[in-house]
């Protein structure tokens, strides 16, 4: 027996002959050109079956052999490849006796879907692969989409999309930067075209020549320079990707990807990494570390104080400065408003609260301690402050006169103080382990309140309850109306415990920890109802092992409960007992957090210097609609947004007027029950669905027109809708749909094809075609004029349940019961993206006005906005408490409405729905660090923006 042959690639490309045959060839010939020295036959070996396969009696083994010898598995995925026995063979093999890690994939036909809660391919949604591959990815695999090239001649180097392609495959198999490997190409070009040119010189003339050479050079280094900055741009936008959990990085690293070439690439990259970000305004200018921060009660304004000695006043939609509060010759212990916004009131450590006027800071009053002051409170009618610190007495001052109104006895002094809701009481908690309730009218001693190495005390919001809670991570709830405390422990938390919150109803305590990082108790038996616990993983590098301070409070409405431990801060949804946001940058300890009135946004201040506003929700409620009698069945917006329109089962039709919701219109027929409702396009009549049939009305006058009927009795009429010039309807029925007559009520049309009941139909916006979505699974394009089926479009895995045209008639949005929205071609009928992210069926689907975005909604309770070129997620709105019934875009392209089932109108602002010059602008505003020396390494930015 022979020796057996020693055969070495660097690559093996696997394909379908009978689809992929010239890709393959194309990159088999370009990746061995590409920065090919000049002397050598290729720049790396690649093995395709047509050029490198002998014959052989043993057609597998001798595959076998070559694969034995090669580094890398080219894998050219599309349905065809997935359908081929040798093509999986081959592939199953490698991953038998090699490594995933050594395949690479190249998407030439199909789908490829990752689901990242399973870690691995969605294979109902993916056509490209064969499901013998699932299971074998330890990470989604960064592939490399040439599905654009299918069919096309040329593929060539001189293609910079496909050059692009074959960058991507060899630097990944020679093992050098996509960017050197892009460089070495262009030298060993720029090279063998000089020795050319030198050839042409030794006989043409010598200065033509010359001038020649330089404009040739000149052009090739300005496309080596294109190239590279390309080639850099790609490279930093799939770094900002792999840091999706460090956000400044990734905020710096998709801005400066784009800086280098605007590429669609760097354009996603950006979005993701701002999307991903909850961060909205940076405040910086203090000189030392921040002990407090808080918003004005209109939330216009945000306040901090710091260690520096002043407080400072900004816009808190901008970030911009507007005032600084000096004065203080010592660190500000804590800065707030008045309850109405009229003062501002400042405690320090000189031994003085000072009174200053909103927002202009003049200043009103300064308050003399003999020692520093820890802590101050307004009372809620404005007229008095008390104050409290290491001076033993907590004293009450007149605003208006600026003097002492009443000293009250506080042996060692106080670390906290505050009035009641009603002012009568004050409340202290002083530092000699016992809290104190007054009488702030008279001084007089209400309530002593001991509890072991405490140091803070709350009131509950009727001022019936107090809550103590310090260094023994065991808070105590205290009834204080009878003659006598009655105290009830809520327990132990280890590292915690210090810190606890009342919802605004009172009914609901919070208390602070680390593990668990909340618990909720009764606030009437103080009985624990909830907690919430964080794996170890999630907390923070920088807090491991020392914690620092624990935060808590609720949010002004008492839906979300806002949490902190060392420097990170997170938001809880109380009904869903769920984290909803993770509040990550700070550097040090934060020293404060606290809601926006709102509840929208939080404000935090640390030790490094910085307060920060975050984004806590993302919608507002602008509006609840006036008169709502029995439960809404559907509603929809008008095409201009001004009008909302519900179909009722009780009371007829509803219209309201969205910027003046109060004023109340309602279309009745009878006493019919009314399903689902549309608007003509000029919004001069209504449409409503009544089953079996359906009622027009002239909006304007309020009349009772038409009434459609289907043809057959136990048939029904279902969604009908107007054509662009209102003169027609469309709706669907059993397994077809019809269109009528607005005029006289006469049947048209009909649709015939769908196997089950049609759901939705609608016109384009020229008329000339209509689009059907159905129980099927399917939607169907159809010519108006003649009935002709013109697309099929299939591909959902569930009832299509909604579905609309682009502005300019040539995409079709379609909405879908098995989770995701698709996105089709009317010309060809093919599909061009699946949007992906919903967890529950999908009821709309729609574009904005100028089709550059599209909404989507669910009964996941969440209406989400996508980039209709890239297919992107821009924003979410989610509503864990109430259902969403309607939503649509407003004219201004970047807002939504909402339309909640309670009744509440709310507006959506997709901040990202916006232009490149201005999200490099977010970039910036949201970036409050420099990458370190390591990071900068890491991607090489030192010569790089």
């Amino acid at each position: 027996m022979g020796l057996p042959v020693q055969i070495k690639h660097d690559a093996f490309i696997s394909y379908s002959h009978g689809v992929a045959h010239a890709l393959a060839s194309a990159l088999e010939e370009g990746m061995e050109k590409l920065a090919k020295p000049l002397l050598s036959l290729r720049a790396i070996d690649v093995f395709r079956d047509e050029t490198g396969l002998a014959a052989n009696p043993d057609l597998w083994n001798g595959i076998v052999d070559h694969l034995t010898g090669t580094k890398w598995l080219i894998l050219l995925a599309c349905p065809e490849w997935a359908n081929s026995y040798w093509c999986r063979r081959e592939a199953t093999w490698w991953l038998d006796n090699h490594s995933a890690d050594r395949m690479l994939i190249v998407l030439v036909g199909g789908e490829l879907v990752w689901d990242r809660t399973r870690n691995d391919f969605d294979w109902s949604l993916t056509t490209a692969l064969d499901k013998e591959l699932s299971g074998r990815f330890r990470e989604e695999p960064l592939y490399v989409d040439l599905r654009w090239a299918r069919g096309q001649d040329g593929l060539t180097l001189r293609n910079l999309a496909f050059r692009d392609a074959v960058l991507n495959l060899s630097a990944t198999i020679r093992e050098v930067p996509k960017d050197q490997l892009d460089g070495a190409d262009v030298r060993h070009l720029r090279r063998n075209r000089r020795l050319v040119r030198a050839g042409v010189t030794a006989i043409a003339i010598f200065a033509m020549a010359a001038v020649w050479q330089a404009i040739v050079a000149t052009q090739q280094r300005d496309e080596a320079v294109r190239q590279a900055q390309i080639a850099r741009s790609r490279e930093l936008a799939a770094a900002s990707r792999l840091e999706s959990r460090n956000t400044d990085l990734g905020i710096f690293l998709a801005a400066n990807a784009f800086r280098t070439s605007p590429t669609s690439e760097a354009l996603v990259a950006l979005r993701s990494a701002l999307l991903g970000s909850p961060l909205r305004t940076i405040l910086s200018g203090h000189s030392e570390g921040l002990t407090d921060a808080t918003f004005s009660p209109d939330g216009r304004w945000a306040l901090t104080a710091s260690i520096d000695g002043t407080a400072r006043l900004w816009d808190a939609s901008t970030g911009k400065l507007l005032k600084i509060l000096s004065g203080h010759s010592a660190s500000v212990n804590r800065a707030s408003f008045s309850p109405k916004g009229t003062y501002i009131l400042t405690s320090s450590e000189d031994g003085s609260a000072r009174i200053w006027r909103s927002p202009s800071g003049d200043l009103v009053c300064a308050l003399k301690h003999t020692r520093g002051v820890r802590d101050a409170d307004f009372s809620p009618d404005e007229s008095r402050v008390v104050t409290a610190g290491l001076v033993n007495m907590v004293v009450v001052w007149n605003i208006m006169s600026c003097s002492r109104s009443a000293e009250l006895p506080q042996p060692q002094g106080a670390a906290q103080v505050s009035f009641s809701s009603d002012g009568l009481k004050i409340l202290s908690a002083g530092f000699d382990e016992t809290a104190r309730v007054w009488d702030s009218g008279n001084g007089a001693l209400l309530a002593t309140l001991r509890h072991r190495f405490s140091n803070f005390a709350i009131f509950s919001p009727d001022g019936s309850k107090v809550v103590t809670a310090g260094l023994d991570e065991s808070p105590m709830l205290w009834d204080i109306t009878g003659p006598k405390p009655v105290a009830t422990s809520l327990g132990h938390f280890p590292l915690g415990g210090n810190r606890a919150s009342f919802s605004a109803d009172g009914k609901l305590i919070a208390i602070a920890g680390v593990r668990p990082a909340a618990r909720i108790f009764d606030a009437q038996t103080g009985q624990p109802v909830a907690e919430w616990s964080e794996a170890t993983a999630d907390l923070d590098p920088i807090d491991a092992g020392n914690p620092g301070l624990t935060l808590v409070a609720f949010s002004p409405d008492g839906s979300q409960v806002l949490t902190q431990v060392g420097t990170t801060i997170r938001v809880w949804d109380v009904a869903s007992r769920t984290r909803i946001a993770l509040f990550r940058g700070h550097t040090r300890s934060v020293q404060s957090a606290a809601f926006s009135p709102d509840g929208l946004r939080v404000i935090s201040s640390s030790f490094d210097g910085t307060a920060r506003i975050w984004q806590a929700g993302e919608a507002r409620t602008v509006a609840q609609l006036g008169e709502v009698s029995g439960p809404l069945e559907h509603a929809v917006f008008s095409s201009d947004g001004r009008w909302l329109a519900a179909a009722t089962r009780e009371n007829g039709v509803r219209v309201w007027q969205v910027d003046n919701p109060k004023q109340l219109r309602v279309l009745r027929s009878g006493t019919r029950m009314f399903q689902t409702v549309a608007f003509s396009t000029d919004t001069k009549r209504i449409v409503a669905q009544t089953t079996p049939y359906a009622q027009l009305w002239d909006f304007t006058s309020g009349d009772a027109l038409v009434t459609l009927r289907p043809e057959v009795i136990v048939d029904a009429i279902n969604f009908p809708q107007f054509n662009p010039d209102g003169s027609r309807i469309i709706a669907g029925s059993a397994t077809s749909a019809r269109i009528w007559r607005v005029e006289n009520g006469a049947s048209v049309l009909e649709l015939k094809g769908h196997t089950n009941a049609v759901m939705h139909a609608v016109f384009s916006p020229d008329g000339k075609q209509t689009v059907t979505a159905s129980k099927d699974g399917t939607a169907r394009i159809w010519d108006t004029e003649t009935g002709k089926n013109l697309h099929t479009l299939a591909g959902h895995g569930d009832t299509v349940s909604f579905t609309g045209y682009s502005p300019d008639g040539r995409r079709v949005v379609t909405a879908s019961w098995d989770y995701t929205a698709r996105v089709w071609d009317v010309a060809s009928g093919l599909p061009q993206a699946v949007l992906a992210g919903h967890s529950r069926p999908l009821n709309y689907a729609g574009f904005s006005a100028d089709g550059r975005w599209i909404a989507t909604l669910s009964d996941d309770q969440s209406v989400r906005i996508w980039d209709a070129a890239t297919n992107q997620e821009l924003a979410k709105f989610w509503s864990s408490t109430e259902g969403l019934l309607a939503t649509t875009f407003l004219p201004d392209n970047d807002r939504v409405v909402i339309l909640a089932r309670s009744g509440k109108l709310i507006v959506l602002s997709c901040e990202l729905c916006t232009t490149p010059d201005a999200l490099l602008r977010l970039a910036s505003e949201r970036v409050s660090r420099q990458p370190t020396p390591d990071e900068a390494r890491r991607y090489h930015l030192d010569s790089y923006p």
